[in-house]
C-alpha cells in the first residue's frame, strides 16, 4: 500500500520559497533599476541640453570679452580678477591707463573718466573760444595802434630829417666854437705853466725862508733858555712875595701861628712853605724851603699850622715868612698842568693823583685853566696860556721808547709830549714861569701821605709800621695808636 503524504515541508519547499523570493527581489530590483535608469537618462539629456546652452553662452561671453578688449585696446590674455588685479592682466592695464592718462580727472572706471575728461575738454574749448575772442580784440587794438604808430613814425621821420639838418648846423657852429676855445685854452695853459713854474719857485723860496725862520726860532729859543738859565743861576730872582708872616712858634708841639686868617680867605688844610725871615726871594728853588706846614685852625685874623716837614738845622722861627703859589689873599690863582706825578705814594700815576692835586688847589682857592689829559687832550679844547696863568707845572710826560709793543700807550705819550712842547712855547712867549711838579709841591708846602691834624678831634694818629717803643727796644703790637694827650691850647672849645 502506498505511503500516506506527510504534512511537514521539505527541502524542496524551502528551495522553492527561496527561488520565489529571489525572483521577486530580482523583479523588484529590475523594476527599480529600470526606473532609475530612465530618470538618469532624462537627467543626462537635460544636462546635455544645459551644457550646450552654457557652451553657447560661454562662446558668446568669450567673443564679447575679445570684442571689449579690442575696443579698449588691451590684448592681455587674462582679464584678471581679485583686488588688486594680477599683473599683466586687462584690469591691471586698465587701472594703470586710467591713472596715466586720466591724471587728476581719473575715476574708478573708463566711463566716468571719459565723462570727466569730456567735461574738462568742453570747458577748455569754451575757454579757448574766449581766448580767441580776446586775441582778436587784441589784434584789432594792435592794428589800430600800428596804424597810429605809422603816422607817428612818419611825423618822427619828418622831425628827424629837420633835426638832422639843425644838428649839422649846430655841429658846424660847435666845431668853430671848439676851435676858438682850444686856441684860448692853449693860451691859458701856457700862462698856467708859466705861473706854475713861478709858483714852484715861490714855494721853494717860501720853504727855504720857513726853514731858516724855524731854525732861527729854534736857535733863539735855545739862546733864551740858556740866558734864562744863566740869569737864574746868577741872580736866582723871583717876583713872588710871601703870603704871611710867622707870629709865634711852638716847637714842642710842632705848630706855628700865621698873620693871615679867615678875613683873608684862608681855610683849613691849605699848605704853605716856610722861608727864613732873611731870604733872597720866594720860590727861587726848593732848597730855600726850610719847612712845610698845613693849616689846622683858622680865626678871623690869624691861623695855626702844623709842621709836617722841617729842616732840623733850620727850625722855624718868629719872623719867618710863609708862601703858597696856590693861595693869595683876595686873589684866585690859575695854573696850567701837563704830565703826571705820584702824589699819594702808591707807585702809580693815575686819576687819583690828579684828583688829589685838584683838591689841593681848590681848597686853596686856586684853579686850573689849562690841563693836558693822559690821552694828550687839552682841556678846555681851545684854551691857551694867558696873563692869568701864574705857572706852567710840568710833571712826567712819559717815555714812548718804553712802550715799543704797546702802540696805543705810545700814541698817548706822543700826544702828551706834543701838547707839552706847545705849552712850553706858549709859556716862553707870555713870560710864564715853568716849574716841575716836584718843585711846585715843595713850594706848595705839601708832603706826600701827610695827615691832617684837627685840633679838638678825638682821632688818634697811627705811628708808622715798624716803629719801636721808646721804653723798650721791641716792636709795637697791632695797636699803634699814640697815647699822648692833646694840649688844651690845641683843643677847640665845645659849646
Amino acid at each position: 500500500m502506498a505511503a500516506a503524504p506527510t504534512s511537514k515541508p521539505g527541502a524542496v519547499h524551502f528551495w522553492l520559497i527561496a527561488f520565489v523570493m529571489a525572483t521577486l527581489i530580482l523583479l523588484v530590483t529590475t523594476i527599480m533599476f529600470a526606473k532609475n535608469h530612465g530618470e538618469a537618462l532624462a537627467i543626462a539629456d537635460a544636462a546635455k541640453k544645459d551644457q550646450s546652452t552654457t557652451q553657447a553662452a560661454l562662446t558668446n561671453t568669450l567673443a564679447d570679452t575679445e570684442a571689449l578688449k579690442s575696443l579698449l585696446g588691451l590684448n592681455q590674455a587674462e582679464v584678471g580678477s581679485g583686488n588688486p588685479p594680477p599683473a599683466n592682466s586687462v584690469r591691471e592695464a586698465g587701472v594703470r591707463d586710467l591713472a596715466t592718462f586720466g591724471l587728476d580727472l581719473s575715476q574708478p572706471n573708463y566711463t566716468a573718466t571719459l565723462g570727466a575728461m569730456r567735461a574738462r575738454l568742453d570747458a577748455l574749448n569754451e575757454e579757448n573760444k574766449q581766448l580767441k575772442a580776446s586775441l582778436q580784440s587784441e589784434k584789432d587794438t594792435f592794428l589800430a595802434a600800428r596804424t597810429g604808430d605809422g603816422n607817428r613814425v612818419a611825423t618822427f621821420k619828418t622831425d628827424k630829417e629837420k633835426s638832422e639838418g639843425d644838428l649839422t648846423n649846430l655841429v658846424k657852429e660847435r666845431d668853430e666854437l671848439v676851435r676858438q676855445k682850444d686856441a684860448e685854452i692853449a693860451k691859458w695853459q701856457q700862462s698856467y705853466r708859466t705861473q706854475q713854474v713861478e709858483s714852484e719857485q715861490v714855494r721853494d723860496e717860501l720853504a727855504r725862508v720857513t726853514k731858516e725862520m724855524s731854525d732861527r726860532i729854534s736857535r733863539l729859543n735855545k739862546i733864551v733858555d740858556f740866558q734864562r738859565k744863566q740869569l737864574d743861576d746868577l741872580q736866582n730872582f723871583s717876583f713872588d712875595v710871601p703870603d704871611a708872616r710867622v707870629t709865634n712858634v711852638d716847637n714842642t708841639r710842632g705848630t706855628v701861628w700865621l698873620s693871615v686868617g679867615r678875613k683873608d680867605g684862608l681855610r683849613t688844610q691849605v699848605t704853605f712853605s716856610i722861608y727864613g725871615k732873611s731870604n733872597q726871594g720866594i720860590a727861587r728853588g726848593p732848597e730855600d724851603v726850610k719847612a712845610k706846614i698845613e693849616i689846622v685852625e683858622v680865626s678871623d685874623t690869624s691861623s695855626i699850622g702844623r709842621i709836617v716837614d722841617e729842616d732840623r738845622d733850620r727850625p722855624v722861627g718868629i719872623g719867618d715868612v710863609a708862601f703858597s703859589p696856590a693861595w693869595s689873599a683876595g686873589l684866585k690863582e690859575y695854573f696850567a698842568f701837563v704830565g703826571d706825578g705820584d702824589l699819594n705814594g702808591d707807585g702809580v700815576m693815575d686819576a687819583r693823583d690828579r684828583k688829589m692835586l685838584k683838591d689841593l688847589l681848590n681848597n686853596a682857592g686856586a684853579d686850573i685853566d689849562v690841563e693836558i689829559t693822559p690821552d694828550g687832550e687839552r682841556i678846555p679844547a681851545e684854551a691857551v696860556l694867558s696873563v692869568h696863568t701864574k705857572w706852567l707845572v710840568v710833571g712826567d710826560v712819559g717815555d714812548p721808547s718804553l712802550y715799543a709793543v704797546d702802540a696805543a700807550k705810545r700814541t698817548q705819550i706822543l700826544a702828551v709830549q706834543k701838547q707839552h712842547d706847545a705849552l712850553v712855547q706858549e709859556a716862553r712867549e707870555h713870560g710864564i714861569k715853568i716849574v716841575s711838579l716836584k718843585d711846585f709841591l715843595t713850594y706848595l708846602g705839601w708832603k706826600p701821605e701827610s695827615r691832617l691834624y684837627i685840633p679838638g678831634s678825638d682821632t688818634k694818629f697811627n705811628l708808622k709800621a715798624g716803629a719801636r717803643s721808646t721804653g723798650v727796644n721791641t716792636p709795637l703790637e697791632s695797636d699803634r695808636s699814640s697815647t699822648g694827650s692833646t694840649s688844651k691850647s690845641m683843643m677847640k672849645t665845645k659849646k
